[in-house]
């Protein structure tokens, strides 16, 4: 075991930070048991300044860290379905807020399945996103609460969000290399 390796595997795909000792160990271990198709290394002395991973763009930006950006698809895909064009496309400065629906008297209202269908299909890709958009998980917890038989109110939410998402579509999360990091 090397003195800082993470590894991290979703279904069959793996990713990993390490020093290249460490990478070489990986990939050495995967090769021997699984047919591998490794792409290229990121960071100094790899063959890379970006790769995808689960649709996220990886990039390394030498001396300093590197970014994770999330697939912006995803919110594009929502905000279209949700019908959050022309007339209902005001932006919304936050994702959720208390007062959603308070004004409408048949809030809990179940909606038709035609409604309900498109509410799940929009609400599935939020949760995927919810991982890299850290300020919209309260808010997609609120929407999937009620996804068993959504009401007017789930629905209310749900396009609170996609209108957040229509002024917020792209998030970058960035690290930083430590001193020790910097010195090859």
């Amino acid at each position: 075991v090397y003195k800082r390796q993470v590894l991290v595997v979703h279904g069959d795909d793996f990713i990993e930070e390490s020093d290249s000792d460490g990478l070489d160990y990986v990939d050495t271990v995967l090769e021997k048991n699984f047919r591998v198709k490794a792409l290229p290394r990121l960071g100094p002395g790899g063959g890379a300044e970006s790769s995808r991973f689960l649709k996220r763009l990886i990039t390394y930006i030498p001396d300093r860290g590197g970014t994770w950006e999330a697939d912006e698809s995803h919110v594009e895909i929502k905000i279209v379905s949700l019908g959050l064009r022309g007339e209902q496309a005001r932006p919304a400065d936050t994702a959720c807020t208390k007062d959603t629906g308070m004004c409408i008297a048949e809030v809990l209202t179940p909606l038709t399945p035609p409604e309900a269908t498109l509410h799940r299909f929009c609400t599935g890709p939020a949760m995927f996103f919810a991982l890299d958009h850290l300020e919209i998980q309260f808010a997609v917890k609120q929407v999937i609460q009620d996804m068993q038989k959504p009401t007017l109110l789930s629905q209310l939410r749900l396009k609170r969000l996609g209108r957040y998402l229509l002024k917020y579509p792209r998030t970058v999360s960035y690290t930083h290399l430590r001193a020790h990091e910097t010195k090859a």
